[in-house]
């Protein structure tokens, strides 16, 4: 009778886990062959940028912090990653410092879960629910900001930046302090760790999201 039931409840695991990817695939798909092409121009372009001399692909601090842009949300991708409208372009934005749950089945997934000691299913679960905090945050069509660090863009092309509500707060503290990513060492973009890890320390106080 037990082993009946463990591998009922084994079943019942791995249909849920189909289920959520099911669930995400449909988007994925509408999404891919555009997004693909956003990536891999954006690629060219920062391989042209990291074959010039470090200086050059670095700007200085002053150069950095300078007045926000206006950005035009897309969708969301996850729970760490948007899709924008910047300047004449479609890009996606990493957002700085941050690391949430991958919400779909995915190698990156796994390793989590194995890291974390967590069940797949909970780290998609939480994945999942990260994606629909952030959802809950921005609109399709509303405009933002965003405010780069010393680095523009990441190695695959996207955009990293701080994005900023309208009412003034920052996307990327709202998601850690919600309990939904870790914070990351993500040097030499450092201009706002001392307030994403306060809002770090008090998630988990709070025991929110990922620390329940």
């Amino acid at each position: 009778m037990m082993r009946l039931l463990l591998v009922r409840l084994f079943v019942a695991v791995v249909l849920v886990v189909v289920l959520l990817n099911i669930h995400l695939k449909a988007e994925d798909a509408i999404n891919r062959s555009q997004d693909n092409n956003i990536i891999k121009n954006n690629t060219i372009q920062v391989e042209d940028t990291f074959s010039k001399p470090q200086d050059d692909m670095l700007q200085t601090r002053d150069d950095v912090f300078e007045t926000r842009k206006f950005i035009d949300i897309v969708r969301v991708v996850n729970g760490d990653t948007i899709k924008v409208h910047y300047g004449n372009k479609t890009e996606f934005v990493k957002l700085i410092g941050i690391d949430a749950p991958e919400n779909r089945l995915s190698r990156k997934a796994k390793s989590e879960a194995i890291e974390s000691g967590e069940n797949l299913v909970t780290i998609i679960s939480i994945g999942i629910d990260a994606t629909r905090f952030l959802q809950s945050l921005i609109r399709k069509g509303e405009t933002v900001t965003i405010e780069f660090d010393i680095e523009t863009r990441g190695i695959n092309g996207n955009l990293l930046g701080y994005v900023f509500l309208s009412d003034g707060r920052m996307l990327n503290e709202e998601i850690v302090k919600a309990g939904y990513a870790s914070v990351i060492n993500a040097s030499p973009n450092i201009k706002y760790k001392e307030r994403l890890l306060k809002a770090y320390i008090e998630a988990k106080s709070h025991k929110r999201g990922l620390w329940e």
